[in-house]
């Protein structure tokens, strides 16, 4: 897992193959990959959404090698205590005025 350290000692694990197909995309584009975080960090703030052009990743389009790390980075978290329960989830959630 890689660590991505943002301006305000913001710390962000991203899985290093991420990062590589991100830096790809983003360097056509002439970004750096910690400037389009602060990029998209204040597009949140400006209308609380995720760009719509962006696209989301799908479970079918990721290989089974790809599947199983993401798993593997799972259970390692889980192991680490970087968790939250479901109760945990839903006040974060219940944060940004997501009503259920």
């Amino acid at each position: 897992m890689s660590t991505v350290t943002l301006e305000a000692g913001t710390f962000v694990e991203v899985n290093p193959n991420l990062i590589k197909q991100a830096e790809k995309v983003l360097s056509r584009a002439g970004i750096s990959y910690p400037e389009f975080v602060k990029n998209m960090t204040e597009k949140a703030i400006m209308d609380f959404s995720t760009p719509e052009e962006l696209p989301v990743p799908c479970i079918d389009d990721l290989t089974d090698e790809e599947l199983i790390g993401l798993f593997e980075e799972g259970m390692e978290s889980i192991r680490a205590g970087r968790y939250y329960t479901s109760e945990e989830m839903m006040e974060r959630i219940k944060g940004y005025g997501v009503e259920f």
